[in-house]
């Protein structure tokens, strides 16, 4: 499979916050066996396919829940889907699936690397990218197959492509997902309308993206004990929006962070189109959609 090089996946907002909407995997449930692919080792990481459990523990027919599983060495990191001003987001083809109706890929709360090149989105240490699988037939296996294109980098970014498989069984009714898919589920970022006390969250957003001073204001809220870290913008179909900056000002429970639309030359072209914006804190993360206006 060819390494496409993308600043950005294209943005389905509809979907993505669909899926964030869904109830939690239930706690209380008995806790399904991690199955997995072998390892694939590749520059200086390695990555596997796992899955175990059911995405709504009370409901037998409910889609599946699996994970792509990237382990990185020291120093390295891979990339969001929203790779930022330097990197490569990750690129998953499930087509040679067997009994798959949908796959859906989720992403974790990523983080903010500063570089010389520019500022990169992503995971280092190691991630796991939930995975929720919908099957034709909830009577049998899922035979899971997934070409993946992703990068890695320290100095520079490497790409990567590798081949995994795995067959995930019918989970019995009430087998919620292992610890940890569990975990990383935990850490997808929620809708407004589903947030928890940990949660950040966006109050307000104003300025205009193609009038002087083609500034966006973004001001987030979070509790004082798990204060926000950091903020993201994805535009749509694709299209690259320059990183927030956090502004001075800032207290325990609030932080401005403002977008600078003024560096880009088709800024017009962003009006009324949907900017999705992913707030990070300490203990949670959420995200919301705006429009801008002119």
């Amino acid at each position: 499979m060819p390494f496409a090089f993308f600043r950005m996946s294209t943005l389905q907002v509809a979907a993505a916050l669909l899926l964030v909407a869904l109830p939690a995997p239930s706690s209380n449930a008995g806790e399904a066996k991690l199955v997995s692919s072998d390892w694939h080792i590749a520059h200086a990481s390695r990555v596997r396919l796992v899955g175990g459990g059911l995405f709504n523990a009370a409901d037998p027919n409910s889609p599946r829940v699996a994970g792509v599983e990237i382990r990185l060495d020291p120093n390295w990191k891979t990339y969001w889907r929203m790779p930022g001003e330097a990197g490569v987001p990750p690129q998953f083809d499930w087509s040679k699936s067997e009994n798959v109706a949908s796959v859906d890929v989720l992403y974790p709360a990523p983080r903010r690397y500063p570089d010389k090149g520019g500022d990169a989105v992503g995971y280092s240490g190691s991630v796991i990218f939930p995975v929720i699988v919908t099957p034709k037939d909830a009577t049998k296996p899922v035979k899971l197959s997934l070409e993946m294109a992703f990068g890695v980098c320290k100095d520079i970014c490497v790409p990567l492509e590798t081949t995994l498989g795995v067959d995930i069984l019918r989970p019995a009714a009430g087998t919620a997902p292992p610890p940890a898919l569990k975990d990383m589920l935990d850490r997808v970022p929620r809708q407004a309308t589903g947030l928890r006390k940990t949660d950040p969250r966006v109050t307000s957003v104003t300025g205009a993206v193609s009038a002087a001073p083609r500034t966006v204001t973004v001001v987030t809220e979070a509790s004082a004990d798990a204060p926000v870290e950091d903020v993201f913008l994805e535009g749509a179909d694709g299209r690259y929006v320059p990183m927030a900056r956090r502004v001075d000002g800032a207290t325990e429970t609030k932080a401005s962070f403002s977008i600078d639309f003024g560096r880009l030359s088709d800024a017009a072209d962003y009006v009324g189109k949907p900017i999705r914006i992913t707030v990070v804190g300490r203990s949670g993360a959420s995200e919301t959609v705006f429009t801008p206006s002119k």
